[in-house]
């Protein structure tokens, strides 16, 4: 009798038994046990002889010996289980009694080069984790376990909320034979550049790679960071003192308390143990044990953060460059002691611990990223450690502007691992958003108080109520950024969005309750007179876009906010989206009738978005940060509106013909008949992405001159003329800087309506560039990109991309 076949009959281990918890049976560890890492031991069946299970144990133990672990639906398939790869390497597997021991073979090894490549650079994840929004993988294949429940039983099992989210890579991922063949003799820098310029879930102008990532990331991204913070001595050298030399001053960050940062490392060594003990499964230690030694087993265990220096240059660039756009902190200055007012200690953690890693996310300087990119993935595990233990965080502020600061944070971090999850997850947090009535509407309490109240009193109400709808305010504008990126619908509707809209910045930024006091009493004494939209029972976003639609904020000269502007475009935003994908599917299905009415659709929003350029030109001169950031999303989804980008992505990458292309209606001409309003827009997005401090710039900002790059290249291949004069006659036409002008100035205007003048483009010294070939007006973008610094990861992989699509092209 064949005992393999015998296995079948073989019963729950003794550990299953007592806690009468589901067992897969695979000896000579089960998975239950593996994951919880006890002994695991059998349990003899009635009626069966000794000698019988013994047998069994020994041809168990001879099948596994040719492969890793048991392969079981409740366990983690390892990543490199294939022939290929599993012909280098064996494992001794012995049972000794109850005991299991692993080690590598010593007859066949993991071969050095390919040890030295992995080592050198682990790579990055490639998922398609899209659907997980509502529900996460668990290594059962179970997804009944949300945010908003977690089942005891499911602790029975071995399975948590946040040992599922890690642990999604491991299961969505196998790794195909030969995968990391094409690595063996590169460079670990080749290897890293090819980690950051391709498979991220945008920015797709090249074909993707077909290479095959190990799933290990996250823990060797714990690792790095480990590696950088005990070395106390990166962070005193010159490099970091020459970094944040030349750092403009933001908004106010003041010192940071004495004893905090003790404090601090005390609650974040929990934190990075959780995280360590979530990626190192015991499947993962037996192989680490194998052949990854010297990442894995030098551990000193300790958290410690860099000097307190550092730690006030990380907080200031993050004041400079997240607080202006996901503002928290009132009065001006980001005060971190007032955080601690607040009881909820590890909330607090998690959110300080990201805005240092938001902070070290624009440098250039591998401990900045190492550190960015270990508190990231600590705090994303973290997050739903916290959720899991207390549920009613997830409706608490702290935790729901920790999650909106991860996912920024991830999704520009230029990290194929981060930008990822962040895309994967970013629903499943709005629905957090949702749940917690952040979005519903509410009336201020300053409306009930007496006269008499203090001021202290109600300035302090007033900071509370307005700290909400700027966090509200904070979600939606992210949801727009994020998705016009992705070029994907954005999750918020404009129906749902009935939280008020945010007050003015001289409210926010008032340093005491006096000067508050008087501002208010001025701010509204004005609105009241001037605008209807103020003097309505509800300031919310979908009454300030029902009033737009009907053209009353635009015919009763209302004045709005920077906040209130920017609002308003993102349903403009979602229309676009609408009509192009509709008629997108039309022409595929040859559907022409509903066309025209589509095409008209399209012409009313451009009627829209010219209707709030001249709103916006009426309530602001744009010149603040805030300002700069409207202009560019206006000029965006202004391209939206006359280009279909992920066709432009397709034909860059060789997906579509520039034949075909050209043929499009919706695509390629449409860019030709458009070119003069696209190349307005692009120079327009050049201009204002110029103006902007480099020490204000939010970390999406290098993606604004991606897709200006793209949309003048397809434009240019759709028709080589480009929208400009012929050459003969082009002598005789006034140049226009269309990255110099504004975009009302009567020059541009004069070009759009009867094509008088030559359009150009400028270096930053002043002097003019022609909109020549393809290739050269993707060379000028990237000469734009490297106009100021420090440079990011993203920012280094966008340039890399488009530096790739020059040389496919060429």
């Amino acid at each position: 009798m064949n005992p393999i076949a015998d296995l079948t009959n073989v019963i729950a281990c003794l550990p299953c038994a007592k806690a009468k918890a589901k067992c897969d049976k695979q000896l000579p560890i089960c998975s239950r046990c593996l994951y919880k890492r006890i002994k695991c031991e059998p349990r003899q069946p009635r009626r069966v002889p000794d000698a019988r299970v013994s047998q069994t144990h020994q041809s168990t133990s001879q099948v596994q010996s040719r492969i890793p672990f048991p392969p079981s639906q409740s366990s983690y398939p390892h990543p490199n289980q294939h022939d290929t790869i599993a012909e280098n390497q064996s494992f001794q597997v012995q049972l000794e009694t109850t005991a299991v021991h692993i080690s590598p073979s010593d007859d066949l090894r993991w071969p050095q080069s390919l040890l030295s490549t992995l080592n050198a650079c682990p790579g990055d994840l490639p998922m398609d984790i899209t659907g997980t929004s509502q529900q996460q993988f668990h290594p059962s294949g179970l997804k009944d376990t949300t945010v908003f429940t977690v089942e005891d039983s499911a602790m029975d099992y071995g399975f948590a909320f946040d040992d599922a989210i890690a642990a999604t890579p491991h299961h969505l991922l196998q790794a195909e034979p030969g995968s990391f063949a094409q690595f063996q003799d590169a460079e670990p820098d080749q290897i890293q550049n090819i980690v950051v310029e391709e498979d991220w879930p945008c920015f797709q102008c090249n074909p993707p790679s077909d290479r095959q990532i190990d799933p290990g990331i996250g823990s060797d991204y714990l690792k790095k960071l480990e590696d950088s913070l005990n070395d106390q001595s990166v962070w005193t050298g010159p490099k970091f003192s020459n970094e944040f030399s030349n750092q403009e001053a933001g908004e106010c960050v003041k010192a940071i308390p004495a004893g905090l940062r003790d404090k601090l490392m005390v609650i974040s060594q929990g934190f990075l143990s959780r995280a360590r003990d979530v990626h190192r499964t015991g499947r993962e230690d037996a192989l680490c044990n194998g052949y990854k030694s010297s990442s894995a087993t030098n551990i000193t265990g300790f958290f410690i953060l860099p000097p307190t220096t550092i730690l006030e240059s990380f907080l200031q660039r993050y004041a400079s460059r997240v607080e202006p756009y996901i503002p928290f902190f009132s009065a001006g200055s980001v005060d971190i002691s007032t955080l601690f007012a607040i009881n909820e200690e590890k909330p607090i953690i998690l959110l300080l611990l990201l805005m240092i890693a938001q902070g070290s996310i624009g440098s250039s300087l591998p401990e900045s990223r190492y550190l960015a990119n270990g508190l990231m993935e600590t705090c994303r595990i973290c997050i739903f450690d916290v959720l899991e233990k207390n549920v009613q965080l997830a409706a608490n502020p702290i935790m729901l502007r920790s999650a909106l600061l991860y996912l920024s944070g991830a999704a520009w971090s230029g990290n194929k691992w981060h930008m990822d999850l962040a895309t994967a997850h970013f629903r499943m947090y709005t629905s957090m958003i949702r749940h917690s009535r952040m979005l519903d509407s509410r009336k201020s309490s300053l409306e009930n108080m007496s006269p008499s109240t203090e001021g202290e009193t109600a300035w302090n109400v007033w900071k509370s109520e307005e700290g909400l709808n700027r966090l509200a305010y904070s979600w939606i504008t992210f949801d727009q950024e994020l998705n016009i990126f992705h070029d994907r619908q954005p999750d918020f509707d404009v129906n749902e969005l009935n939280a008020p809209t945010p007050d003015s910045e001289e409210l926010w930024n008032a340093e005491s309750a006096h000067i508050w006091h008087r501002m208010l009493l001025k701010d509204r004494m004005g609105n009241h007179l001037r605008n209807s939209f103020h003097r309505d029972t509800c300031r919310s976003p979908a009454r300030l876009f029902s009033l737009f639609m009907s053209n009353r904020i635009s015919d009763d000269g209302t004045i709005l906010s920077l906040a209130e502007l920017r609002l308003l475009l993102h349903p403009l935003q979602a229309m676009i989206y609408h009509i192009n994908k509709s008629v997108f599917y039309l022409f595929a299905s040859g559907g022409q009738k509903v066309l025209r009415g589509l095409v008209a659709q399209q012409e009313d929003v451009q009627y829209y978005l010219s209707q709030w350029y001249a709103i916006s030109s009426r309530c602001s001169s744009n010149l603040t940060p805030n300002g700069y950031v409207n202009m560019v999303m206006f000029h965006l989804i202004g391209l939206n509106a006359l280009t279909y980008f992920p066709d432009i992505e397709r034909v860059a990458r060789g997906d579509i013909s520039p034949e075909k292309f050209r043929e499009s209606y919706w695509t390629g001409k449409r860019c030709s008949e458009e070119a003069p309003q696209i190349w307005c827009h692009c120079g327009q997005i050049i201009r204002y992405f110029r103006l902007m401090p480099a020490s204000n710039r939010p970390h999406w900002w290098n993606a604004a001159i991606y897709r200006v790059a793209l949309c003048m290249w397809a434009t240019r291949v759709s028709n080589k003329a480009g929208g400009l004069r012929a050459a003969s006659s082009s002598s005789r036409l006034e140049p226009i800087a269309i990255d110099r002008l504004q975009y009302n100035d009567p020059s541009i205007i004069r070009y759009l309506r009867h094509g008088d003048g030559l359009p150009n483009l400028s270096q930053s010294d002043g002097s003019s560039v022609s909109l020549g070939p393809d290739i050269a007006i993707v060379c000028h973008c990237i000469e734009v990109l490297k106009e100021k610094g420090p440079r990011s990861q993203l920012d280094d992989g966008i340039i890399n991309k488009l530096s790739v699509l020059i040389e496919r092209w060429k």
